[in-house]
């Protein structure tokens, strides 16, 4: 199987893995927004509005991270199978 076929197949698993996971990704990116805001606030000591804006950043980027590597890992694993 070529490499091209194998990202369309992992694109068509995504985007159905996306849908049945979508309260998950909201959890992981609110509780990922409390963890880093308060990581920026109160241990670095930066001021409200940064630790908003770069907790808010961190939060999002950190939930794409998790989401993808999560579906990535069970399509090679159903793959595997």
């Amino acid at each position: 199987m070529n490499f091209r076929q194998l990202l369309l197949d992992f694109w068509e698993h995504l985007k159905e893995e996306l849908k049945r996971n979508i309260i998950y990704s909201i959890l992981i990116l609110f509780f990922g927004f409390l963890i880093t805001y308060n990581i920026f606030r109160m241990n670095l000591g930066f001021n409200e509005s940064i630790s908003w804006i770069r907790g808010g950043i961190t939060a999002i980027i950190s939930t794409l991270i998790i989401i993808f590597s999560i579906n990535i890992i069970w399509f090679t694993y159903k793959r595997m199978k």
